[in-house]
């Protein structure tokens, strides 16, 4: 009735069914049924994990770890207190706990990157991989061990999501010790999270066409080997590190979306609420309505704060706070109707210590930073010194889709600054460029645009003659794959570009025209902030007398100005 009552995602019914299944057994019942003992202790700790009972993880798992015969009947119970130790913050306890587990399997505890070994290592898989067709690796054999395969990759599972915080670096040997096990003994319910996994690896290192192969090829291992539960986790990795490389940003969304239904339907609370946190991350980013988009997180914050989840809340609150700004204005408190979570201030975000320890949070918020800046405040004085490309490549932070966009507001404001100050903002500039530039290639969709702002950006401060043709190609990029912020944007700097340039009339429609893109995307600070600048630099009466429309057509990519016929 348990694990009924599980499968039909009736988590706390399931809890209650395995309790009293306890309470039936005799008191020498490790002796006389081991086995169904050792079955309904198990789902009970795992049934309470999902449901964050850690009092019941605590209590039911140390009688398992007392009475169990064989260490690897303990594995799936301490798979559950590892991960019930890192869901509480304890990050190192941890760590500490899943390698005395390893250790005790017989398996090696995770190498650094930079170990000449694991090099080698590392790059014979990726060889040996190539060389296989997808059909080969979709008519491996079923592992003969595939129960104890599953036990030893859980905790390696487990550990990822630890060590993305404690020791980035240690990764890559987590993922070549999954695919050692999946190529060498077969096929489990695990193997697909063994391949994303290692797909997030060689994305990691370099190799985008291998990586998305192999993302793709982790989507169908889970019909292979009947591993349903596992496609919210395969959904999150794959969208958060290998496809947004390549694909469209919505159908990287797309992909989240289903990662977090999936999630409902088979009781994965954590992996549920990331993709759900992703979808609409994305969302965000692709520029999609902002007050949809601050109802949702606005509801996903709530819904954390209550749960209690502390390493998610801060991403989901800055963005929040980020998207209330844009609409209302600096420390709006417009947020669109009852809402069941009001986020911090942007100052009190980034000062709160937890945001500074927490996950990815620090990232978030500095990526945001930086497009806050741009589109809202132009108040450039409390940036990072250090700059937040550094900042990734210094703690080896797996790249996200938002670092990306932040790296690319890092390279605009650079820009930006440069032209009235020091050549060591073109620098930082010219930095992010390159790095904008390396993804457009494998995925123009998502980065072309970005990558042609930001060439022109430099090519105005070096006084290239092509300045005024890349930010119009920009402008045109940005309109035909619906980055309507992005399009904005790249108005209002080629405005700046045609002004100095002499050129009032097409200053003022780009000017215009970014004000509207602003407006239609739900950006109503920002299109204030344009409006006044309009009003500063062409004055009251231009706008009141001489108004100009300005037809977006995204099937043209053209900016048609027309003087509106007078009465």
């Amino acid at each position: 009735a348990g694990n009924r009552s599980a499968a039909l995602s009736d988590l706390g019914a399931a809890l209650g069914f395995f309790k009293n299944g306890i309470l039936f057994l005799p008191s020498d019942k490790w002796s006389r049924y081991y086995a169904s003992t050792l079955e309904l202790f198990t789902a009970l700790v795992e049934t309470a994990h999902l449901l964050k009972h850690a009092d019941d993880v605590t209590d039911y798992s140390k009688e398992v770890v007392a009475n169990a015969q064989k260490y690897e009947d303990k594995m799936r119970c301490l798979h559950v207190v590892v991960m019930t130790v890192r869901d509480k913050g304890m990050f190192v306890e941890s760590v500490k706990l899943a390698f005395e587990v390893l250790e005790k399997s017989n398996e090696r505890i995770p190498r650094e990157i930079g170990d000449g070994k694991l090099a080698a290592e590392l790059t014979m898989m990726v060889t040996a991989l190539d060389g296989m067709s997808d059909d080969f690796i979709m008519s491996l054999p079923d592992s003969p061990q595939g129960d104890l395969d599953i036990r030893v990759m859980n905790i390696y599972n487990a550990l990822a999501f630890v060590l993305n915080e404690i020791n980035p670096l240690q990764i890559p040997d987590m993922a070549l010790r999954m695919m050692e096990i999946t190529l060498k003994n077969g096929l489990c319910s695990m193997s697909s999270l063994a391949f994303v996994f290692f797909a997030a690896c060689v994305s990691s290192l370099g190799h985008n066409a291998l990586g998305y192969r192999l993302s793709k090829l982790s989507f169908r291992l889970i019909d292979r080997t009947n591993g349903h539960q596992h496609y919210p986790a395969v959904a999150m990795i794959a969208g958060s590190t290998v496809d947004w490389k390549v694909e469209p940003l919505m159908s990287v969304a797309e992909t989240h979306l289903l990662g977090s239904t999936k999630g409902n339907q088979v009781g994965d609370v954590l992996y549920t609420e990331q993709n759900l946190l992703m979808y609409n991350t994305n969302l965000f980013l692709c520029g999609k309505n902002l007050n949809f988009v601050r109802g949702q997180f606005l509801a996903a914050a709530g819904k954390l704060y209550k749960n209690k989840q502390k390493l998610a809340l801060h991403q989901a609150s800055a963005v929040a706070r980020a998207a209330v700004d844009f609409i209302g204005g600096v420390d709006s408190r417009d947020y669109g109707r009852e809402s069941p979570f009001e986020p911090p201030t942007w100052n009190a975000l980034g000062d709160d210590p937890q945001m500074k320890g927490a996950l990815d949070a620090p990232f978030v918020y500095f990526s945001l930073h930086y497009k806050r800046s741009m589109l809202l405040t132009r108040d450039f004085s409390d940036l990072p010194s250090n700059g937040l490309l550094a900042r990734i490549a210094s703690r080896k932070k797996t790249m996200r889709i938002i670092f990306a966009v932040g790296v690319f507001y890092e390279g605009l404001s650079s820009f930006f600054l440069a032209r009235r100050h020091s050549h060591q903002h073109c620098e930082v500039g010219m930095r992010a460029l390159d790095f904008i530039s390396m993804y457009s290639q494998a995925n123009p969709y998502t980065f072309e645009n970005k990558h042609l702002l930001l060439k022109a950006m430099l090519q105005q401060l070096s006084n290239s003659p092509e300045a005024g043709a890349t930010f119009l190609a920009s402008i045109s990029h940005a309109r035909q794959n619906e980055f309507i912020v992005e399009e904005g944007l790249a108005c209002e700097m080629a405005s700046y570009y045609f002004f100095s340039r002499g050129d009032a009339d097409k200053s003022h429609t780009l000017k215009r025209h970014a004000a509207i893109c602003y407006n239609e995307w739900g950006g109503l600070a920002v299109a204030r902030r344009v409006d006044a600048e309009i009003r500063d630099i062409f004055g009251g009466d231009r706008l009141d007398n001489n108004e100009i429309i300005v037809e977006r057509s995204r099937s043209n990519g053209n900016i048609n100005p027309k003087k509106r016929q007078q009465a």
